[in-house]
């Protein structure tokens, strides 16, 4: 009797045991739940802005709240441009006639070449036959007309006045034909890429956005120098054959140049041919330019399309190859303008944050150009209340889709 009311007693004592323990644990929770609340609470309101749950993604917050303003405004685009060549007055060095490469006097591309300079020899086989044949029929002395078609023939093929009545007085034909230069100027191998308008304009595009102006550039020119160290190798040696009517030189003149600017589509409505552009060196020499728009063209150059500016430039000046600054002044006449500190671009996406009542709202809204820190907004919000700065009210990601 009394060994069973022991074992009686001793279960009970563990069932009181336990449910102290439920007890504890439960009570534990409870209080990590709360803790947990009022952390998620306070995290929530930070620097006066409180995320709601809501799928509406509105957010309460004290963030200063502003109108945007309307009316005409005279802004100024900044871009970068390049000092080229004049293409106009380019000349070309063509073979008149099938041979080999006997001598080569050009070192390498962009050398300096005045006009008649000697370019290079050039050994033909049917400009040797085609003398010999003059011979001929000069030492028959019996026809005047094939005389006088055997001289056309050789000046067709390349060689010049005297040098056909020297052949005639000699009695020797010319077996190394000289190649003379057209013009004065920089020579350039026709298999290298033209440095004339628009090479490599695309990446100033590129780096003026339409929310970030027209800034960037670099701050060194960059002129052509007349060394062979920086050029690239001439392709054309000693021993190489050509083909007849093949072009083997251009000679780009250093009488005139042109500047080359270049603006990324959001612009171009506002450009037109005729405006002035102020511009300078951007190596910072001091002395600033104006010049006429002589050319608006719209160019799509790998992958990436811009507008293209052509200023032409009086010689002596410039140098080729010289980094520029330019300032356009640009006119919009329609919009509504904020702060570009109050839009916030998400890759395609500009969204603003409207006020309503005691909270903001995101909405996406259609811009045009961004200079001088303001943006032009298309869409009809005059009157809407706008926060200062959208960066304020971004939480993540998933705020805005």
């Amino acid at each position: 009797m009394r060994k069973n009311f022991i074992v009686s007693s001793a279960v009970c004592l563990v069932m009181l045991l336990s449910l102290m323990v439920v007890v504890s644990v439960s009570c534990k929770q409870r209080a990590a739940k709360h803790v947990h609340a009022s952390h998620t609470k306070d995290t929530n309101y930070l620097s006066g802005v409180l995320y709601t749950d809501d799928v509406s993604r509105q957010i309460l917050s004290d963030v200063p709240a502003i109108k945007p303003d309307s009316g005409t405004r005279i802004l100024t685009a900044k871009v970068q441009g390049k000092v080229s060549f004049d293409s106009r007055s380019d000349a070309g060095i063509a073979s008149r006639i099938a041979g080999r490469i006997e001598r080569m006097y050009i070192r390498y591309n962009y050398q300096p070449v005045q006009k008649g300079q000697l370019i290079l020899e050039l050994y033909s086989p049917d400009l040797v036959a085609a003398q010999r044949e003059l011979l001929l029929v000069h030492e028959s002395g019996d026809n005047a007309m094939l005389l006088s078609q055997a001289k056309q023939r050789l000046l067709l093929l390349g060689m010049l006045p005297a040098q056909v009545e020297k052949v005639l007085k000699s009695g020797q034909p010319y077996y190394r034909l000289p190649v003379y230069s057209q013009a004065s100027g920089y020579i350039v191998e026709k298999s290298v890429t033209s440095p004339a308008p628009g090479g490599g304009m695309n990446s100033a595009a590129t780096q003026a956005s339409a929310m970030g102006g027209m800034g960037g550039g670099a701050a060194t020119a960059t002129p052509v120098k007349n060394t062979s160290a920086q050029a690239p190798p001439l392709l054309l040696k000693e021993g190489q054959y050509i083909n007849a009517g093949q072009t083997l030189f251009t000679v780009y003149s250093n009488s005139g140049l042109l500047a080359n600017f270049a603006f990324p589509p959001v612009i171009a409505p506002y450009i037109a041919e005729g405006q002035r552009l102020v511009f300078h060196s951007t190596a910072g020499e001091g002395k600033t330019f104006t010049g006429k728009l002589a050319l608006v063209q719209p160019v799509l150059e790998q992958g990436e399309s811009f507008t293209q500016v052509r200023i032409y430039l009086p010689a002596g000046e410039w140098r080729p190859g010289q980094l520029l600054t330019g300032y356009l002044p640009v006119v919009a006449n329609k919009g509504w303008w904020l702060p570009e500190a109050s839009v916030w671009r998400t890759g395609n996406k500009n969204i603003v944050f409207r006020k309503q009542g005691d909270v903001f709202v995101p909405q996406p809204v259609s811009v045009g150009i961004a200079l001088n820190g303001m943006v032009q907004v298309l869409d009809g919000i005059g009157d809407w209340e706008v926060a200062v700065q959208a960066s304020y009210l971004v939480d993540s990601e998933s705020l805005i889709q």
